[in-house]
């Protein structure tokens, strides 16, 4: 809606020789001034001297004088002759912004004459400029890190869509590193310019050449860091770390330096020789549990059948995990016995599971037989396993072998890479998602290492998932009697991959 005009009628002389211009103005609605402060109303513009190829400005502050914020448009009216719009151009500088009432902005209008104009006697046109409320509008946020300014800092709400351009002005000794938009960097073109199609924050990053770098933090999914998001400028060669501190409910589960997933570990700690950008990204899991309550009670339940569980504190010889708590799980069977199995588990009710957990194998390899197996995690229907993963003797190598359901029959084992030659704690993660196209993979120390395809939702949801050892067994018709102690420890059970 135009609710206020600036009319600018202008009859001007040219026959081809230099002469001297001045236009009248009326308002209506906004005011037009000399000065800042709108002490001295504008009531005629004289251009001064004019001639082909002419460019002539003049300064005005435009005031807001209506009782809505809006945004000022102009245009050209009723050039008589109707030609002469071809040779005389109107322009300002206006950037969009919106207006409050009785805000006041700068503006400069500029003339310009075409040098190839034809001599006229007379020139005539109204010059339109507009006060719009109700204008669509976005806000441009506009911050500076280190030492320098820029043209405009702090918020100013345009009109959408325009185009905005913001330059940087680097302090003595320091130098524009670039721009960040809604965090992220976007370069280091000065002046910046960016087109208003929503709410935008916009930094300046200075630094001083060559002995600085900028560190941009930042949380997703329901967390925080300390230090906390933001932007952080560091000397070059700075040993920085980051911790992150998950909400309520929420764990970390990786970091994203660059864009890049860089692990779990935490805290995450750098060197400062580039400019990074640290997410830390939480996630909200089923269940996790790291058995620092010293016992089982966390989980649904324990099954066993010539195994024994139990949560001990963790041995002095494989304590080698700094994330390692004071406690770890115990999965035991001694070298009498035969087949069985012993776990914990947990029951859930999911089309798809990330199960993720970290294994130490103290003994029971190599294993003694070909065919000679035992898993560690296993994955429930309503009717029965879906997907287990576990350890193989495959020719004499003790390797991963996975073991799932395709469609609605049971699928051939598939195997997978050779398990380390000592022991060693190893990440070990079952992923299953039982959809129309789904998928039984699994994942070793954050690796893919076996995928099944074509694992269908004809068996239903996972409903129960298993950690320790659930199936432990020999080469068919022979004994399987040999001893095996497991370590288990940081059990995630999640609806996304989990990072080890």
């Amino acid at each position: 809606m135009l609710v206020a005009l600036i009319i600018l009628a202008f009859l001007l002389w040219f026959d081809g020789s230099s002469s001297g211009w001045v236009s009248g103005l009326q308002t209506v609605g906004v005011g037009v001034y000399w000065w800042q402060n709108c002490s001295s109303a504008v009531t005629s513009i004289d251009w001064g001297v004019l001639s082909p190829g002419a460019v002539i400005s003049t300064v005005v502050y435009v005031r807001n004088e209506g009782t809505q914020a809006a945004a000022l448009n102009m245009s050209t009216t009723d050039w008589s002759p109707s030609s002469a719009s071809n040779y005389f151009t109107v322009s300002w500088n206006y950037s969009g912004i919106i207006l409050t009432p009785e805000e006041v902005v700068e503006v400069t209008l500029k003339l310009s004459v075409s040098s190839s104009v034809p001599q006229l006697s007379s020139v005539g046109f109204d010059l339109v400029v507009g006060a719009v409320a109700g204008a669509a509008e976005c806000g441009l946020l506009v911050g500076v890190v280190g030492s320098g300014s820029t043209n405009a800092t702090g918020t100013v709400v345009y009109v959408s869509g325009v185009s905005v351009a913001v330059s940087a002005a680097p302090a003595v000794g320091w130098v524009l590193n670039g721009w960040l938009l809604n965090g992220s960097g976007v370069g280091s073109a000065d002046p910046y310019v960016l087109n208003m199609t929503q709410n935008f924050n916009l930094t300046a990053v200075f630094v001083q050449p060559s002995s600085q770098y900028r560190l941009v933090i930042g949380a997703s999914g329901g967390g925080s860091t300390s230090p906390v998001p933001g932007i952080y400028v560091y000397n070059a060669g700075s040993n920085v770390s980051v911790s992150a501190v998950p909400g309520s409910g929420r764990m970390l589960n990786d970091w994203l330096l660059n864009g890049s997933d860089v692990g779990s570990s935490n805290p995450y700690k750098l060197t400062m020789s580039s400019n990074w950008n640290l997410t830390a990204v939480f996630i909200s899991p089923i269940f996790a549990d790291g058995f620092e309550s010293g016992n089982f009670s966390k989980w649904s339940g324990i099954e066993q059948v010539n195994g024994t569980a139990s949560v001990v504190s963790v041995p002095a010889s494989i304590d080698t995990l700094a994330f390692l708590g004071a406690h770890v799980a115990e999965f035991t069977f001694a070298s009498t016995s035969g087949g069985g199995y012993v776990y914990v588990y947990e029951n859930v009710n999911s089309s798809e599971v990330y199960a993720r957990a970290y294994f130490y194998v103290g003994q029971g390899l190599s294993l003694p037989a070909v065919n000679d197996r035992f898993y560690l995690i296993e994955l429930n229907g309503p009717t029965g396993y879906l997907g287990v993963l576990g350890i193989k003797d495959v020719n004499g190598t003790d390797r991963w072998v996975l073991v799932g359901k395709a469609g609605t029959s049971f699928a051939a084992p598939m195997i997978g890479s050779a398990l380390p030659s000592t022991p060693q704690w190893v990440c070990v993660e079952l992923n299953l998602n039982v959809g129309a196209n789904g998928v039984l993979q699994s994942f070793i120390n954050g690796k893919l290492d076996i995928q099944m395809s074509g694992n269908n939702s004809a068996w239903g949801n996972i409903s129960k998932v298993m950690f320790g050892v659930p199936i432990k067994m020999g080469p068919p018709n022979a004994p399987s009697e040999y001893a095996v102690n497991v370590y288990l420890d940081q059990c995630v059970i999640a609806t996304v991959y989990v990072d080890p």
